[in-house]
């Protein structure tokens, strides 16, 4: 578990949701297939087994085999009926015919669930049947934002058509049999029919088996179709490059979703709204390209985080005017909602939101913008701000396994991740992120955190600063320079917003101190004192060195004296031949102490020094 403090302060928290792309128009691509040519195929089925079936009661010679397979082929047949049956239920053919009937009901149902109401209908069949009839130019249609595909069915009209083909080759050897029985009966040719009886009931089980697979690819395509995606039947990738690519010079001052690339034809499928109907006996498809502009909007959703004033029980809050919030880059262009139903997740952290208007800030500001515009520590002007009195401590999820947290008190809590369990408390204000398992418990709240595979984005934190100069001087009080946590109480996170950082003003007041300090330290006044007493340090120690001078100077080595007085200092005293001194012995000598105060002198007492002459005399 990790504990985050919140990265803004100011009474707004926007929590980054990714990027939206505003869509104000659609590309519409219109498949159909015609559902006639299956009916008629079953009818033709249906015959050529009742002529298949007279035969083989006529025939003395059937094997085993051939009974098998006319099993196999009645049991196909059945599930072909059952699928034809199939398609009205699961296109809603009946609820059509009445919403053609009743026109306002279906342009109602339309806006509500997406599906085409009869005049629409109307109007894609007529200009199918325009472009089969060659009437209507391509060129025409593509104009009014409407492509129409016929050649994805070519593979299911070349089945139907072999299938009639395959109908009157097999009633030609059907005659053929009736003719062998009927003129012969030799063994031979009885052995000859059998085979040709199992080559025919080989082909018309093939018949019907193909049949099938094509009504269950599309009732598959239609279930594809109910939940939102398209099956590989409708259309193909490789098909649908080709087509978006062939009209993209159309699409003038509008894109799809993606660049049209082969690697990205997955990310225009994702941003698709498919729908599909059955109209006159064709199954049409429609798939919505929804065409947006290249600007992208970074979407944040706003909570209110309350603020509790410094040695007050007051907060202060900022209600927003709607949950979420999507911004240019420049901040002049923007998109406010309360829900996102109306946006649709094609990619990872991108959506594409219809119906939703573009403001421009000049035109009309909101609190919002404004704050994320102003680099005044003061409210904007437009800012509703509410100041009330409450107790505060709640968790708030903001997603992805973290929650905001909002505490009076420290909060003793449990953390348990797998067989690991961590004591801890927690108190004041931040952001708790749990890793995927983990549990999170308190003694009033328990938080649990999903199990999934996440992406790592990087998106920017939003920090605005709000001062508290909009409270009534009676609630301003003083506040002291040292920081003290922030204080909040039970209060719905999405509906509130911060009016002030108590923390932000007191580093200024920190600021200020510590300017005012260096202002005095760096003053004229402080220069002439350092002035002074340095001088005086100068002078003490001048006269404290002199009389070392003096006194360093009477008691050097008389060598270094010059004869100044009478007295005579003899070096060499060698009476002989020698080169070592000899000992003088002096007579007795008295002498007494000189002082240089006359006061001392008389002070002091004169000492006498006497030594006992041991060697004649010198002189």
């Amino acid at each position: 578990m990790a504990i985050n403090k919140l990265p803004s302060k100011s009474g707004l928290f926007y929590q980054p949701l990714g990027d939206i792309l505003i869509s104000e128009s659609s590309w519409k691509l219109v498949i159909f297939r015609n559902l006639e040519p299956l009916f008629l195929s079953r009818d033709s089925l249906k015959r050529l087994i009742a002529n298949y079936e007279t035969v083989i009661s006529s025939s003395k010679y059937i094997t085993p085999s051939i009974y098998t397979t006319k099993s196999f082929t009645k049991v196909s047949l059945d599930k072909i009926d059952t699928r034809l049956n199939e398609l009205s239920y699961y296109t809603n053919n009946h609820n059509r015919a009445k919403r053609e009937l009743i026109d306002g009901l279906g342009t109602v149902l339309k806006w509500l669930i997406g599906t085409p109401d009869a005049k629409d209908a109307q109007y894609y069949n007529q200009c199918i049947e325009l472009l089969e009839k060659q009437q209507l130019d391509h060129n025409q249609v593509l104009t009014q934002q409407l492509q129409i595909i016929s050649s994805t069915i070519s593979n299911f009209n070349d089945t139907i058509s072999r299938i009639s083909y395959d109908e009157y080759s097999m009633n030609d050897n059907l005659n053929r049999i009736s003719s062998y029985l009927n003129t012969t009966n030799k063994i031979i040719f009885d052995l000859k029919v059998s085979e040709e009886i199992s080559t025919v009931s080989i082909q018309i089980l093939e018949s019907v088996l193909s049949l099938e697979r094509e009504l269950d690819e599309i009732i598959t395509s239609i279930l594809f179709i109910k939940s939102g995606a398209i099956h590989p039947s409708i259309i193909s990738t490789i098909k649908l490059y080709k087509e978006l690519l062939a009209t993209n010079h159309l699409r003038i001052n509008n894109n799809l979703v993606a660049p049209i690339t082969l690697g990205n034809i997955h990310k225009i499928l994702e941003s698709t709204t498919p729908t599909s109907y059955i109209y006159l006996n064709k199954l049409i498809y429609i798939l919505e390209f929804p065409l947006v502009k290249n600007e992208k909007f970074n979407l944040y959703h706003m909570y209110s985080i309350p603020i509790k004033h410094y040695n007050s029980s007051y907060y202060s809050t900022l209600f927003p005017e709607h949950t979420y919030l999507a911004t240019s880059t420049t901040l002049q262009r923007y998109v406010t909602t309360s829900i996102l139903e109306s946006c649709k997740m094609f990619t990872t952290k991108t959506r594409v939101c219809k119906d939703l208007p573009v403001y421009n800030y000049n035109a009309r500001p909101i609190c919002e913008i404004a704050i994320l515009q102003s680099s005044s520590k003061e409210p904007p002007s437009n800012c509703e701000l509410t100041t009330f009195s409450a107790h505060v401590d709640t968790f708030q999820s903001i997603g992805n396994n973290q929650w905001i947290f909002l505490l009076r008190f420290k909060t003793p809590s449990i953390v348990e991740c797998g067989n690991q369990i961590e004591h801890q408390e927690i108190s004041g204000s931040g952001i708790i992120s749990l890793k995927s398992g983990c549990k999170f418990y308190t003694a009033f709240v328990t938080l649990n955190a999903e199990e999934d595979t996440m992406t790592n984005l990087t998106y920017p934190i939003i920090t605005v600063d709000i001062e508290d100069a909009c409270l009534p001087e009676t609630l301003r009080q003083p506040i002291p320079p040292e920081l003290h946590p922030i204080m909040v109480k039970n209060v719905p996170l999405d509906s509130l917003h911060i009016i002030k950082e108590q923390i932000k003003v007191q580093e200024q007041l920190l600021k200020e101190q510590q300017n005012s300090f260096n202002s005095n330290f760096s003053s004229p006044k402080f220069s002439f004192t350092a002035m002074a007493l340095g001088s005086s340090m100068l002078i003490f120690l001048l006269y404290k060195c002199c009389p070392w001078h003096y006194f360093w100077t009477r008691n050097r080595n008389p060598r270094d004296l010059q004869p100044k007085s009478g007295c005579i200092q003899i070096f060499n005293n060698c009476f002989d031949n020698s080169r070592q001194r000899q000992s003088i012995p002096l007579a007795t000598i008295n002498t007494s102490a000189l002082s240089e105060d006359e006061d001392e002198d008389e002070n002091l007492p004169t000492t006498a020094r006497s030594r006992t002459p041991k060697a004649r005399s010198l002189f």
